[in-house]
């Protein structure tokens, strides 16, 4: 598509094209992209999250830039949502529900509060990281850390 390589030749990373693209595609199988209060339309009656059509306007928006076509974006605000927190119980039956080594390593986590850091495989070694705290970091033959202190971020100290 003509806005995929405008959007490669401007810099755009290469999913942000591809999600681009996605949109476009999928405005132009229900509605014609040449008619703009179609598409705007069709935009308002999708079932998508506020922040999904948010980032549709704006790919509309550019598209249209690009085709020289006067287009005012609808206004979509993003709602910020609360994480899900699992209750004790569910944690307790997620941990039943996996194999021994997996239920080993969530109970582990459960238990310590430690979160699970990918690390890179450069680094080969496990070490104490804020002595006073006793953050602890540990790493397995796959590069996984586990950081206790739950304010702490791999740095030579706690918070």
């Amino acid at each position: 598509m003509e806005y995929g390589f405008h959007l490669r030749k401007n810099g755009y990373r290469e999913s942000s094209i591809d999600r681009s693209v996605r949109i476009l595609r999928r405005l132009s199988k229900h509605c014609d992209l040449a008619d703009v209060e179609g598409v705007k339309a069709y935009l308002a009656t999708l079932e998508w999250s506020l922040g999904t059509k948010e980032i549709a306007s704006n790919v509309l928006n550019g598209f249209y830039k690009l085709q020289g076509v006067p287009f005012s974006k609808p206004r979509y605000r993003r709602v910020d949502k609360l994480p899900f927190l699992q209750n004790e119980g569910e944690i307790d039956l997620l941990i039943g529900g996996c194999s021994r080594r997996v239920g080993s390593f969530l109970q582990f986590l459960k238990w310590t509060g430690a979160r699970v850091i990918r690390g890179s495989p450069s680094y080969r070694e496990s070490r104490v990281v804020g002595q006073a705290t006793g953050t602890a970091l540990e790493e397995t033959d796959d590069c996984v850390m586990f950081d206790i202190c739950n304010g702490c971020r791999l740095k030579n100290s706690c918070h």
